[in-house]
This record gives C-alpha cells, structure tokens and sequence, in this order.
C-alpha cells in the first residue's frame, strides 16, 4: 500500500517547467488536484510537498526557495499538503555552521523554512529533508564544478552526514525524516555521457554497490548512537541506582553545557571525551553545571557519586543545552525541569527508600 506521495519536484527552478517560466500559483492549483485525488483514492494517504531547491536567485531561470515558499503559502497551498518539503545540503560546510541568511547555502538554510512556515501559521505541519547530502568528489576531479559547494572528501562526507542527522536531532523538533541523497549514482563511471555529472558525488555506495565511507559510516551510526540533545533528562532507575552505588554512569549527549540536577549533598567526578574535569559540588540550588563550552557536537560522560556524597542524595536528572539556543532555550528547560521534579520527585524518593531498604535488609 502506498502511504505517501509527493507532487513535483523543485518547481522553483525553471528546468522543471520545460522551459517555460516560473509560476508559484501554478504549482498549487496542481498540488490542489493531486492532494484532492489523492485524499479522495485513500483519505490516509500524507501528501508531501516538492522538495525545493535551495538558491537565492531571484529569477527568470531560478527563484529562491523562501520566496517561492511565501508565494505558495499566498496562493493558499497549506490546505492542500500534510509534510513541508526542503533540499538540505551542506555545500562543502560544517553542519554546525550556524550562519543563516538569505543569500547563504549551507546545512542552516531550513531553519528559514521553518520561519516562514511559522509566520504563515503553519507550525503544526512537519518538514522533511527529501534530500539530504554532501557532495564529495575525486582529488583533481576534471569534470562539471560542483552546484553543490566546494565538494569535501568521502570520510569528511561520513562524518558531516551523521552529524548532520545529530544536530537536527537535538535543535530542530520540527524536523521530520531526512532523505540521504543519493544511495548510488546509476550510470556506470566510464559512461561518456556521465563521467563529467558532479552529482554522482552524492553517491554512498559504489557502482558495483560496494560500500563507501559514507555507507559504512551511516550503517554504524543508526544501531549505536543515541545522544541526548537539548533539554531536561530524567535520570533512570538503573541509573540511579547505580549513582547511589557510587558507581559511574555513561551518558552521550549533543550539546555544549551540561548541568546536573539532584537533592540533597553530593560531590561528583566528570569524565568528558575521556579527559578528567576533577570533582564538582551540588550548591543550595541542587543545580550543578557539570561542563559547558564544550562545542557542539557529541560528547562521551561519565559521572560518579563520590565517597563522600551524603546519605540523603537524591540524583534526579541532567540538562543539555546548545551555545546558539541557550537564549530562548532556558526559560523553557526551567520550566519543564519543574513540571518534571514535581511529577517525580515523589516516584524517585520512593524508590530510592525502597532500594536503600533493600540494600538494608541484604546486609
């Protein structure tokens, strides 16, 4: 059974059109007959979006990506798709390269998407990466340049490709599936009519379907990566536990500052990316921060209750937050560690009694 469909494909670029001129209107009055066919034949079915090519070109032969989206949400296209669609490549740049504007083509760029979805009162409405890559191309490549950014090489595309996946985890909640573009590029190397297309840069897989970096990297990743991005983390039963055992306890987290939340005394060791950051103390507040300035990215923690914790220490959580959000992010985080402390402090006490009683009991 088909669960999705997606109507067209980058029509902000004038290639799409066969040549004829761009028409943002036209599009829609399109995705209104296909999303209604659509919804007619399986009233289940999620209609997407086309996927928009990012530019800043302000026509005839393209026309950027926000304007286009402004004019669609103008000629009334939110009724008519249930998934936003954007093409998200990092043109040779970090996907931790912040800078948004109109003009700049990076990872960033759907975090204006995003705000136009917003500001048309669409926030509601998911946003899909139907394409998602870097491109990566041979040392001395003598075909087509790249349209794509100055092309990176296939381990630093292994590497970008998870941690764009990480960011995106962490800092967009609005960000649905992400799409790697491509898995391999159809045409064989030697083909004369291919061998100078930039785009099989985007491949991960050889032709043969060996794999490349990029693959190898990914399939590692999906199984074994789970970072904690940004906000309030309960800790664990286990985990506490094993707090209370003066044992250590493993965290990965994407983030720049982590801060811990527990009650009563206690003294703690850190360990960030292997390196020894010596003891810190809860203060009155039951609020700590364990590191911060760390750099975006993912970081290894390990956390011990030292000897000398009280008896009365009662571990409750951790906070990750990002540099670049912390602004907006901390009213929020404060507010929803209350909520937190409030539905489980009770639940967290209780089992922290029931477990020292035990503990009790067995010696």
């Amino acid at each position: 059974k088909v669960r999705f469909v997606q109507i067209w494909n980058e029509p902000n670029l004038k290639g799409e059109w066969g040549g004829g001129p761009i028409d943002p209107e036209a599009y829609v009055q399109l995705l209104k007959v296909g999303y209604e066919a659509a919804k007619h034949a399986d009233p289940d079915i999620v209609v997407v979006m086309a996927g928009l090519a990012p530019t800043d070109q302000l026509g005839p032969s393209n026309l950027s990506d926000l304007l286009f989206l402004q004019q669609m949400y103008d000629a009334g296209a939110a009724s008519y798709f249930d998934v936003a669609a954007a093409m998200v490549y990092g043109y040779g740049y970090s996907p931790w390269d912040r800078r948004v504007s109109f003009e700049r083509n990076n990872f960033s760029r759907p975090i204006q998407t995003r705000e136009i979805m917003e500001r048309n009162g669409d926030r509601d409405t998911p946003l899909w990466a139907v394409e998602y890559g870097w491109v990566s191309l041979p040392s001395g490549w003598a075909g087509d340049p790249s349209p794509w950014g100055k092309p990176v090489s296939e381990t630093t595309q292994a590497d970008y490709l998870v941690q764009g996946y990480l960011r995106a985890q962490s800092e967009w909640p609005w960000m649905g599936r992400m799409a790697v573009w491509a898995l391999r590029f159809p045409s064989q190397p030697d083909d004369p009519d291919q061998a100078h297309n930039p785009t099989r840069g985007f491949g991960i897989v050889n032709h043969d379907f060996s794999p490349q970096p990029a693959y190898t990297a990914l399939q590692r990743a999906a199984p074994t990566i789970q970072a904690t991005g940004v906000g309030s983390h309960p800790f664990s039963n286990a985990q506490v536990e094993r707090l209370l055992d003066r044992e250590s306890v493993k965290l990965r987290v994407v983030g720049d500052r982590i801060d811990l939340v527990a009650g009563g005394a206690g003294t703690f060791g850190v360990t960030i990316d292997g390196v020894e950051r010596g003891d810190v103390r809860l203060d009155d507040t039951g609020r700590v921060t364990l590191a911060r300035g760390l750099g975006d990215g993912v970081h290894d923690v390990v956390l011990r209750a030292s000897p000398s914790s009280g008896a009365n220490l009662v571990p409750i959580g951790f906070i990750v937050s990002a540099s670049s959000i912390q602004g907006w992010i901390y009213p929020w985080i404060n507010g929803a560690l209350a909520v937190a402390i409030v539905l489980n402090i009770a639940s967290v006490v209780w089992m922290i009694r029931d477990y020292r009683a035990q503990r009790a009991r067995s010696g």
